[in-house]
């Protein structure tokens, strides 16, 4: 079915390999979405490598583009049996006649990419009561939230971070000085995660711990509590994620709805959609909030890579959402 655009024009002598340069970004962008809404079904069947198929920016020798295009996902660019196409042909409707349009492409690689199993040492919050100074919990936490119309105070992190981590039974704090030997005290229980299972459609890989009542929570980076959430799945701007212990740069590179993830133990994960970034975080850092310079918060980083600029996050409006946990909307604390 042709893909409908309104309001585009482009001169008639442009051959079809040219027209896509020439239409306006905003109508490249509709294109897209459509075209990976409609075709990424048949796109995974013919080739069966394909994790997810996307949009977003171009990608050379490790540079972001501004040219926008269709994303393959696959796991090894190596292991690609049939050559992935370089252009996808389509129609679309310019000044009420159908044109052909090819549209450029663009293929990621998870490599060795994950969700950052390795130890949480220090986190984005600091927990301090009566009994301890300077506590810091295990695993990033990406921002404090409510359930609207609710009084208990959660921590937001992923699934993986507060239901895998070594201190089974969710987020624990540990004192600065015992950090290298897991010792530590509760400061709040797994109170909800997602579920999450291989082969199930529109995984979110997320999960909420209560803080306990009479705690004094603060943050260790300044700037890093969000202002707002991003609830219309923008393209995220001036981002930095906030890791522990540092700042690390973001710039958004493409979206991947429905990205099939191999966690370790758990097997193929569809997760509902993700950002990618180029970022080089560490393993410790999913849960870390990815802001951007207005204070809007984009997403909370789940998976990246220590060797590579490549790392991903659930974007915000999937966490915010209605219906996402069974305490509720939930809202910035």
């Amino acid at each position: 079915m042709p893909s409908r655009v309104s309001k585009a024009k482009a001169p008639s002598a442009a051959s079809s390999a040219d027209l896509w340069k020439q239409l306006p970004s905003e109508i490249q962008l509709q294109v897209l979405t459509r075209l990976c809404r409609n075709r990424s079904k048949l796109l995974k069947q013919e080739f069966p490598e394909v994790l997810s198929v996307g949009v977003g920016h171009k990608m050379t020798a490790g540079e972001r583009l501004s040219t926008l295009c269709l994303g393959f996902l696959v796991l090894h660019k190596a292991d690609s049996g049939k050559q992935l196409p370089q252009t996808i042909r389509t129609t679309i409707k310019i000044d009420g006649r159908g044109r052909q349009v090819y549209v450029p492409t663009d293929v990621e690689e998870l490599a060795d990419s994950g969700p950052h199993l390795a130890t949480n040492a220090a986190t984005g919050i600091l927990v301090v009561s009566a009994s301890e100074s300077a506590i810091r919990g295990t695993g990033a936490v990406c921002c404090l939230v409510r359930a609207q119309g609710q009084p208990d105070l959660f921590a937001l992190s992923c699934h993986h971070v507060l239901t895998l981590s070594p201190k089974v039974g969710g987020c624990h704090i540990v004192i600065d000085a015992l950090a290298s030997d897991r010792q530590g005290v509760p400061f709040g229980q797994l109170f909800e995660a997602v579920p999450m299972a291989p082969q199930q459609p529109s995984q979110i890989d997320a999960a909420l711990a209560r803080i306990e009542v009479g705690s004094t929570v603060r943050w260790v980076h300044s700037g890093m509590q969000p202002s707002s959430v991003d609830m219309g799945l923008s393209e995220p701007q001036d981002c930095t994620i906030y890791a522990p212990g540092r700042l690390v740069n973001a710039v958004y590179v493409k979206t991947w709805p429905e990205v099939q993830l191999p966690y370790p133990g758990c097997g193929d994960v569809q997760i509902v959609c993700a950002y990618q970034f180029q970022a080089a975080t560490q393993p410790g850092d999913s849960g870390s909030p990815v802001i951007g310079v207005d204070g809007t918060l984009y997403g909370m980083h789940f998976w990246g890579s220590p060797f590579s600029n490549f790392a991903m996050a659930i974007p915000a409006g999937y966490l915010f959402g209605p219906g996402v946990f069974h305490v509720g909307t939930l809202e910035l604390a």
